[in-house]
């Protein structure tokens, strides 16, 4: 950082911008990319006008400035334009180390990768000109370059075309394979990981683990969000109907995505808004360039990670989705898979994140989605629960059908209540648009037939792929989307009231709750006969239709 921007304070307001801060800025940028600049001392500022940013982040204040200067008194008047980032509080410091990381840290060094194999190319991200975070509430801020200036602009409700599409899918394939270089070459993801403090890799703890609280808990969570969320009771009733295999669904997911999947550094919270576009005009035909913004979600994961938000973002605008839908999703994996293996070509380096055939790498990101539900919506919340014990009291009470009030507030349940609740509902529903629950279901359906086959006996832990690594903490993403649909029809709960279980001794308690699920027309009942009862026909197997 340059003696003139080291103590720069940030401003608090758009009156606290003036033209000494703009020129410190220009001169701490010139200096640091040209060796040879040497204007400094006759660089002027003439004017700047600040606005507003009418569309501020809920982390941080934003400005849009517009600067004019000259290099002499006689050179010609220049303009640039500005978007400057400044946190609201020091609580979001974490986030923000993050973002500032990326742009003072990652990008210049995934830039030199392309220096080293002699390419021309240029990452999907804007220009930096200025950064700083000490976590301090004071210098925190992050200067870029205004892409609207540059002709980007965000996608506009309702779009699904191909073509941004597109765009979007080369901009993920560029950052997942150059990062996955970037780990190579510097050695892998542990020196990553110890060098590069602020990166956390997105894992869960040991099997073992993930086993003892999804058969302690799960169950107690999934009635507890059939209360609260009744909305969600088609895609719920098929979590309850297979709770007793959904840890045997998980492990054997978890195997296939740790073996045909590869982990490099993702963008984290690759939704749609995070991404501007701009017409390549000397295109023969209606193309895009995507530039990615808001970096403060980077991490170690694998690429399916931003694939399923990404996806969202334009299936949830598909005007025919039941007919639509499976094409959607084929021919946008299909682009990224051709786009990653393309990106890793040009570099000289072996694909290293999915398989080489194209069928192959569809079905490991395929798989990858159903694990990514079921670790961000099934697995993490239960590590994170606020009052788990009361959680499992209240469930058992209500399956027994005792008057055990209501249930527990979104606050006693989860640490950031009802904001984590929002982020639940809307991750059920971009699982919903994108398939996950039709895989799932025939997923659950063969670990439950393998159970019956083998006696209920379950394949050893010992012989299971770890992925390593600390114990998870709470989601972060950004919840702030419009989450629940307006004038809902009353849905009836899905667990009913009058059901009678005997008394049980404490140490078996969580038993109590591990019986089948009913679905009696529009309800659906804990049972405990131990099978899947449908009242309309002979069959176990009762999946609702999820879309």
């Amino acid at each position: 950082m340059s003696h003139l921007t080291r103590d720069l304070l940030a401003p608090k307001s758009s009156e606290d911008f003036n033209k000494e801060w703009a020129r410190k800025v220009l001169v701490s940028y010139f200096t640091k990319t040209d060796k040879d600049w040497l204007l400094a001392d006759v660089l002027k500022v003439v004017d700047l006008t600040i606005t507003d940013n009418q569309n501020p982040g809920m982390l941080s204040n934003s400005y849009v400035l517009d600067v004019y200067y000259r290099n002499s008194k006689d050179s010609d008047l220049i303009s640039e334009s500005w978007f400057v980032k400044v946190p609201k509080s020091v609580a979001t410091s974490p986030m923000d180390a993050v973002e500032i990381f990326a742009y003072k840290e990652l990008f210049p060094k995934l830039s030199r990768i392309y220096d080293a194999v002699n390419v021309e190319l240029r990452l999907p991200v804007p220009l930096m000109l200025h950064c700083c975070h000490r976590g301090d509430g004071k210098c925190d801020i992050l200067v870029l370059e205004n892409l609207h200036e540059e002709g980007y602009e965000p996608l506009k409700p309702g779009t699904c075309g191909l073509s941004y599409m597109r765009a979007t899918m080369r901009s993920l394939a560029t950052i997942h394979a150059t990062t996955a270089v970037f780990l190579d070459f510097q050695g892998g993801k542990d020196v990553i990981l110890n060098r590069f403090k602020v990166i956390k890799d997105h894992t869960l703890p040991k099997s073992h683990m993930v086993k003892d609280i999804m058969q302690t808990y799960l169950l107690p969570y999934i009635i507890y969000l059939s209360v609260v969320q009744p909305d969600l009771q088609h895609q719920l009733s098929l979590l309850l109907k297979f709770h007793k295999h959904m840890y045997s669904a998980f492990r054997k997911v978890k195997k296939e995505v740790i073996t045909h999947l590869g982990k490099t550094l993702i963008h984290g919270d690759s939704k749609i808004d995070n991404f501007m576009y701009k017409k390549i005009t000397y295109s023969l035909e209606e193309e895009y360039s995507a530039q990615m913004i808001d970096w403060q979600g980077i991490c170690l994961d694998y690429v399916t990670g931003d694939l399923i938000w990404t996806l969202y973002g334009f299936m949830k605008n598909l005007p025919d989705k039941n007919a639509t839908v499976d094409t959607y999703v084929d021919y946008s994996l299909e682009y990224y898979h051709r786009e990653l293996l393309s990106m890793f070509k040009t570099l000289g380096v072996k694909c290293s994140l999915l398989p080489k055939d194209e069928y192959d790498a569809i079905q490991a990101i395929q798989k990858g989605f159903i694990y990514e539900f079921m670790k961000t919506v099934l697995v993490k919340p239960l590590f994170n629960l606020k009052n788990p014990e009361e959680l499992l009291k209240w469930s058992i009470n209500k399956v027994e059908g005792k008057d055990g009030g209501p249930p527990p507030s979104l606050e006693d349940v989860f640490k950031s209540g009802s904001s984590f609740a929002n982020f639940i509902h809307l991750y059920f529903t971009i699982a919903t648009e994108i398939g996950v629950f039709h895989e799932l279901g025939e997923l659950c359906i063969a670990s439950m037939r393998e159970s019956i086959f083998s006696g209920g006996e379950e394949e050893s832990e010992d012989s299971e792929v770890e992925d390593h690594g600390e114990t998870p903490i709470e989601q972060t993403k950004d919840p702030n989307e419009s989450l629940l649909q307006e004038n809902k029809e009353q849905n009836v709960p899905l667990v009913e009231q009058n059901i009678n279980i005997s008394e049980t001794p404490s140490e078996t308690r969580t038993e109590v709750l591990l019986g089948d699920v009913q679905n009696e027309g529009n309800e659906c009942s804990i049972s405990t006969s131990g099978r899947i009862k449908d009242e309309e026909s002979d069959t176990t197997d009762n999946t609702p239709s999820l879309i």
